[in-house]
């Protein structure tokens, strides 16, 4: 089997045609155990992500139910994404980057980087009762020259799927804050996955007090894809997890005794750097399967497939336009909040900062910067390139 087409699973090669047979196996297993929380993911996988219904727990059924949202998803919890321009340092809605400030024409090479995760304190009080969460991510690529001429097929994508675990990893949200209040006991029950950040000053606390960080990939961990044609689909989900007798709790175990790093924050479970449709499909089933069963998630943000374009030739109106530098996901629910402030605000190390901060002020900014929205960055790179045998 060609590199390009293998994945690892806990750091193991693992052979793509068998993932849909995992996901079938997996998603019988869990078929028992539907419960609203599952029926809730299982709508989201199946409408939003085109997953066939039997490959998720729940699914048959969510073709008779009411959708949540557009297309089955959360719409509250569905991400607007905002680039900081650094040429006119601020803020703005990834859909209305200047065409003039893209790759023209022709195909595209995209890197792409989780950086962080930072909730504000109401997200924090929802999910700080979870054990782990999960992030899924994919980014693709289309054979026909026109974006509209076959939205359907896909001839290749990149794939990450991780596993989380905000308790244990660093930033302010971290142990070493000291937990909840920074009083360095060990955090309330269910305070493990986000913990609540220490006040920078014990005399003064900040006004983001009760907001968590969690770093999420390192550079060296960016994935990259050549988008023929300068666009693609992007989709991703991250959500907060019980382990406790499910089966993503169990591949969360086995990954920990694995790697014997209990205290990461943040661990791939699953890279794919280039697999077909019909293994993204089965993807796709098995972390939505690993998310539905057992019920007890919570959606942090999940965005159905996207269009993305790297490029300003044949953009569409709603498309995320990519260009080099710092990208913020906000639930759609905390985006008023930050409108008055997108020109105050800038992109330091992955955190929202004010504009004049610098970078040894970003451990007392980051907690109180828009306190009341939670958000995840992303660093995106592009570059032109020749896709050989693809479109022009």
């Amino acid at each position: 089997m060609d590199a390009n087409r293998r994945g690892f699973l806990f750091g193991v090669p693992i052979a793509l045609f068998g993932l849909e047979s995992l996901s079938e196996l997996t998603s019988a297993q869990a078929a028992a155990d539907v419960t609203q929380s599952s029926a809730d993911a299982a709508d989201f996988w199946v409408r939003g992500m085109g997953v066939p219904a039997h490959l998720v727990p729940g699914g048959e059924a969510s073709r008779g139910r009411k959708p949540a949202g557009p297309q089955g998803t959360n719409f509250a919890r569905e991400p607007l994404f905002l680039h900081y321009d650094p040429d006119e340092k601020t803020l703005l809605p990834a859909s209305q980057i200047p065409v003039a400030k893209m790759l023209p024409s022709g195909d595209a090479k995209v890197d792409f980087q989780l950086v962080r995760m930072r909730l504000n304190p109401d997200d924090t009080k929802v999910f700080e009762n979870y054990a782990s969460g999960g992030i899924y991510w994919d980014m693709q690529q289309q054979t026909s020259a026109a974006p509209a001429a076959a939205p359907d097929f896909w001839s290749e994508a990149s794939v990450v799927v991780s596993a989380m675990f905000p308790g244990a990893g660093g930033g302010a949200g971290g142990r070493g804050g000291g937990g909840k209040g920074g009083s360095g006991k060990k955090p309330a029950k269910g305070n493990a996955f986000f913990p609540q950040s220490a006040p920078s000053k014990p005399t003064a606390p900040s006004a983001g007090q009760g907001t968590s960080t969690v770093p999420l990939q390192q550079a060296k961990q960016a994935q990259s894809i050549a988008l023929p044609g300068g666009f693609g689909k992007a989709a991703f989900t991250c959500f907060a997890k019980d382990h406790k007798k499910s089966a993503f709790g169990q591949f969360v175990s086995a990954l920990s005794m694995v790697t014997n790093s209990p205290a990461m924050s943040y661990l791939p479970m699953l890279s794919l750097p280039g697999i077909g449709g019909p293994a993204l499909s089965a993807i796709r089933g098995l972390v939505g399967t690993l998310q539905s069963h057992g019920g007890d998630q919570q959606p942090i943000l999940q965005s159905p497939p996207t269009d993305v374009f790297a490029v300003g030739q044949g953009i569409t109106d709603d498309a995320v336009r990519l260009r080099n530098g710092y990208y913020i996901a906000v639930p759609m629910e905390h985006a008023a909040l930050l409108e008055p402030d997108l020109s105050k605000l800038k992109v330091l190390q992955g955190f929202l900062v004010p504009k004049e901060a610098t970078e040894m002020d970003i451990y007392d900014t980051m907690g109180g910067t828009a306190p009341g929205v939670s958000y995840l960055s992303l660093k995106i790179g592009v570059a032109q390139t020749k896709v050989p045998g693809k479109c022009a």
